[in-house]
């Protein structure tokens, strides 16, 4: 989720209280990812099934795809 729309401010970082400003809430939880074996084309898949149900145009849910590609978890 984009981070302006997580709730709780972000991830913990492994304190426990520290908020990760690079890792959603969802994502993100005492220092490790909740999904550690979740690979990009799944979190695609996640994303363009759920942007797809908030009715978004295909065009911009290209775009934002584009963006996981970006993401630190798997610029490896």
């Amino acid at each position: 989720m984009p981070m302006f729309r997580d709730q709780n401010g972000g991830g913990t970082e492994m304190d426990g209280v520290t908020r990760s400003i690079e890792y959603c809430s969802r994502c993100y939880k005492d220092g490790k990812f909740t999904e550690p074996d979740l690979t990009v084309d799944e979190m695609i898949a996640r994303i363009q099934e759920r942007l797809r149900s908030e009715g978004m145009a295909e065009p911009v849910i290209e775009r934002n795809l584009m963006a996981v590609y970006g993401f630190t978890r798997w610029s490896d």
